[in-house]
């Protein structure tokens, strides 16, 4: 049984012509879509821009924001809790006259207000600001699913697209998406992987306008145009195209597959990636000129590991830093360990920014950034208390 919410139907049929398919309606209320008038290059500024304004002018219900990345929601959460007035997680919206919103007011077709206006210094309504991506803390991410605390009587959710499909959130009635994501990208020709914003597809803007559907009729704002959302691909590219295809290849040596080029994938794969692959896993030693598993290549196969990972764990015992490499591989595997708060630093009349680049640089090494990883995992070691499993089995920091 395969699900999925943008699944391509079509070539699924193609690959299993005799499974049936069914089609089950999601969206159970109505939900208006509305474009922008030009298409809006500074998508943060947008963002911000088009959650003031329904706040100002629409009624009840939490927003959801889509965003590509942690540091676009890190800046627009900076940007919002400077403008509905800072206070931590609960932040009040309270009416500025005597700030002008400048070049950030951007135009949204059937939304339009004057952000500029006074409505005096009189408290408006409580607002949640809550934040939601891959990398974020479990008891972080916690507050983007709670009911809204006392005083409070709207959410504003800023999230990756994580919150298309893998997470259902109540009570949101307004989305706002920029039409962005990050995808991580490899370049047969260059052999290189790099993290780039790039466009969603149709189906995945479908997702993202129905998360506004779910529990009454909505509105999604899109900042883009309609005719930019007609630009957009049906349907996301896959991810076999899109990554470095060695562990996957290895993989498939290590099943007995001789040549991954002649296997029957759901999509062919790119042949220079594919290429660019056998370059280095036999760069690695994991093949033979006859592209032949060898010994060593079996043991790699056999470590859920990105080739390069396993290759660095299998030799680290001939210079005696197995357990270096262990720590080093593990936060390799895992995301960016390195926190950022505070947004903007033009919004950091605190210093938080500066604060933290500093705290950052107490663990830099000048012999690259694997060494920097274990700098901050031994002092993380040496701050840790361990708490033992009849306790619960967690740790936790001293302060």
């Amino acid at each position: 049984l395969v699900m999925s919410a943008t699944l391509d139907i079509a070539t699924f049929k193609s690959f299993f012509p005799a499974a049936e398919t069914i089609k089950i309606p999601g969206r159970q209320y109505p939900v208006q879509v509305l474009y922008t008038d030009e298409p809006q290059e500074d998508y943060v500024d947008a963002a911000l821009s088009a959650a003031l304004q329904i706040h100002y002018d629409e009624e009840d219900g939490d927003i959801l924001i889509f965003l590509p990345g942690q540091e676009e929601i890190e800046d627009l959460g900076a940007l919002l809790k400077k403008r509905l007035g800072e206070d931590d997680n609960l932040v009040k919206l309270v009416s500025d006259s005597t700030q002008s919103t400048g070049d950030i007011v951007q135009s949204i077709r059937g939304i339009g207000v004057d952000l500029n206006s006074s409505n005096g210094s009189s408290i408006v309504n409580g607002v949640l600001v809550c934040v939601l991506y891959a990398a974020l803390p479990p008891e972080a991410q916690m507050f983007a699913f709670q009911p809204k605390p006392d005083g409070c009587t709207r959410k504003i959710i800023l999230s990756t697209n994580i919150a298309e499909t893998s997470v259902t959130l109540d009570g949101i009635k307004f989305v706002v998406d920029c039409g962005k994501q990050k995808t991580r990208d490899f370049s047969g020709t260059t052999g290189m992987e790099s993290l780039t914003v790039a466009n969603i597809s149709k189906a995945q803007a479908a997702q993202r306008s129905g998360r506004a559907g779910r529990v009454s009729s909505g509105v999604c704002f899109r900042l883009y145009t309609e005719d930019g959302f007609d630009s957009l691909d049906d349907t996301t590219v896959p991810e076999i195209l899109r990554v470095n295809l060695a562990h996957v290849v290895l993989q498939l040596k290590g099943m007995g597959v001789h040549d991954p080029r002649s296997f029957d994938f759901l999509t062919p794969p790119d042949v220079k990636s594919l290429l660019k692959a056998f370059e280095l896993l036999y760069a690695l030693q994991a093949i033979d000129a006859d592209m032949n598993l060898t010994l060593y290549g079996k043991k790699m196969a056999k470590l859920p590991l990105d080739p390069v990972f396993a290759n660095l764990l299998l030799q680290s015992p001939k210079f005696g830093c197995t357990a270096e490499m262990l720590t080093g591989v593990a936060m390799l595997s895992a995301e960016n360990i390195f926190y950022r708060p505070g947004g903007n630093d033009a919004l950091d009349k605190t210093g938080i920014a500066s604060k933290v680049a500093a705290a950052h640089r107490r663990f830099a090494s000048h012999e690259g950034d694997l060494p920097t990883l274990l700098s901050v995992y031994q002092s993380w070691r040496k701050e840790a208390i361990y708490v033992p499993s009849s306790a619960g089995g967690k740790k936790s920091t001293k302060e």
